[in-house]
């Protein structure tokens, strides 16, 4: 009777999975879940049913199944690396480490819990922790680009930009066409003050994924430094059109506008921002100094109630002031 309710088990688990890969989140719980009526402690259809709960956003339940999981199977490698990335998604990085680390202890080739592992130490700061992780992960899978890439930033993150070039360099060229290699790699020869090759870079990344804001707003940036105004506004246009509501953006193109002459326009932009968020402490600093530019009314008392802010505009605003008396 038990090896029937086990083969049961299995049957509807295999049933769930396929399921699983289509996406069909409803079918695959209820596959499990006829899994958990034939066989109540079976860990593979508790881990599984966990998965399927964590992506449905329930991630107290989650945790629920993958320690049942692991109580029914010790051993239990993949509940354990689950249970890690739901408790980092829960903010809670320590418990997530400690899972990981148990789930490593039991299958160190696991090339995902390696990932994650490094990710969370990433998240916690933990910068060195995060390269050996990434590392490891490189030592299993040597070719594997995602790996890479974030050992490169990694890497770049700790001031080795030699390093981390180098080790980005021979990303692009094993995968020409991954982006996020491409923008990585633009971002460290940026910080090496390498200019002309960031933006090389940063141009091949956003022509692989025209949708990646990050490497655009860092185009816009590079451009900017190499003197290109009018090519760093073209690019900060393009993010807006992308994503009208990035303030950070569309602040950088009220500077362009200042920068060009243009305070009206600069006006214009800054109240789009000010508009959906009035408390936004950079925008509020230009909109008092384009104010003033344009002989408006109120420049003081808004550069004043700034300055009584805690933020770090609150210091410029202050001596803003002085140098108006």
């Amino acid at each position: 009777m038990a090896g029937t309710a086990v083969l049961e088990a299995k049957r509807h688990n295999n049933a769930g999975a396929m399921l699983h890969l289509e996406d069909d989140l409803v079918g695959a719980r209820a596959e499990y879940d006829a899994a958990l009526a034939a066989d109540p402690t079976n860990p593979t259809a508790l881990n599984n049913l966990g998965f399927v709960t964590a992506q449905e956003g329930n991630l107290d339940a989650a945790v629920d199944l993958y320690e049942q999981a692991i109580a029914s199977n010790p051993e239990h490698a993949t509940a354990y690396a689950n249970l890690g990335n739901v408790r980092a998604r829960q903010g809670d990085l320590s418990g997530a480490l400690e899972a990981l680390r148990k789930s490593l202890d039991l299958e160190p080739a696991n090339l995902l819990a390696l990932d994650s592992l490094a990710k969370v130490y990433l998240l916690a700061g933990e910068l060195v922790q995060a390269e050996h992780a990434w590392r490891a992960a490189l030592a299993i899978a040597p070719t594997d680009v995602q790996v890479m890439t974030a050992l490169g930033m990694v890497v770049g993150a700790q001031n080795r930009t030699g390093e981390a070039a180098e080790i980005l360099r021979e990303t692009v060229a094993r995968a020409p066409h991954d982006a996020n290699a491409w923008s990585q790699l633009g971002s460290v020869l940026f910080v090496r003050d390498d200019l002309g090759s960031a933006a090389e870079a940063l141009r091949r990344a956003v022509a692989l994924a025209p949708e990646n804001r990050a490497a655009r707003h860092q185009l816009s940036m590079v451009l900017l430094a190499r003197g290109d105004r009018a090519g760093a506004a073209r690019e900060l246009e393009r993010l807006l059109v992308l994503n009208p509501d990035d303030h950070a953006a569309r602040i950088d193109l009220a500077l362009h506008h200042l920068a060009a002459g243009d305070p009206q326009g600069a006006a214009d932009e800054l109240d789009l921002v000010l508009a959906a968020e009035p408390t936004d402490a950079r925008a509020r600093f230009y909109r008092a100094v384009v104010a003033e530019m344009l002989g408006e009314e109120g420049v003081e008392a808004a550069l004043e109630q700034l300055a009584a802010t805690d933020t770090p505009f609150a210091e410029r605003a202050q001596r803003h002031l002085e140098n108006r008396k």
